[in-house]
């Protein structure tokens, strides 16, 4: 299978793992020995600027102050990383133009001094080798690839609705004219 680094992962309607729950997953790395992501669309409560004061003692003085939040990545626990669009605080490069970093330094230019638009995870999603790949044969996710002049939301966009505009991007085309999506309840239990 080739590399879906830069593809979206999408939990289709019937997902009922907690952790995927109507999640858009961004792959920043897929290869032979696994894979890795963040979960897009889960905002927590735990404001950017509150976090960065705790990482370091002498923390930067943020030239820019935010209101961001800090998102929910996904169920294994690690640094913090900043998904972005500055390639010089990077250490990959996803898609075009859109950046990861996970060192402190990196996060801290990031947040303190730019005006490009970022987002922070705590957190990320992680599959074995050839884990993913059985998800993907079982239909556990669709696969969509990132792209920005479809009718497809902004990585950095607001995220309330992402999950449902991702799905009805492909889900229509996959499930057929015969079933209605917004007919899906959120616990397929109760059918």
């Amino acid at each position: 299978m080739s590399s879906l680094q830069g593809f979206c992962l999408v939990a289709p309607p019937g997902l009922c793992d907690d952790n995927f729950f109507r999640t858009v997953v961004l792959v920043i790395e897929h290869d032979d020995e696994g894979a890795v992501g963040v979960i897009l669309n889960r905002p927590t409560s735990d404001p950017v600027d509150d976090v960065m004061r705790l990482l370091d003692d002498d923390a930067v003085d943020l030239e820019r102050p935010t209101s961001e939040l800090i998102y929910y990545g996904g169920p294994v626990p690690g640094p913090l990383v900043v998904i972005h669009t500055l390639a010089e605080y990077s250490e990959r490069e996803i898609l075009p133009g859109v950046y990861f970093a996970s060192q402190k330094n990196n996060l801290q230019h990031v947040i303190g001094m730019s005006a490009s638009p970022y987002r922070v995870y705590s957190g990320y999603a992680g599959w074995e080798a050839g884990q993913l790949e059985g998800e993907l044969q079982r239909g556990g996710w669709f696969v969509v690839p990132h792209d920005p002049t479809a009718s497809q939301p902004d990585l950095f966009a607001e995220t309330e609705h992402m999950w449902r505009e991702m799905k009805s991007s492909v889900g229509m085309e996959i499930l057929g004219d015969s079933i209605s999506s917004n007919s899906f309840p959120q616990d397929p239990s109760v059918n």
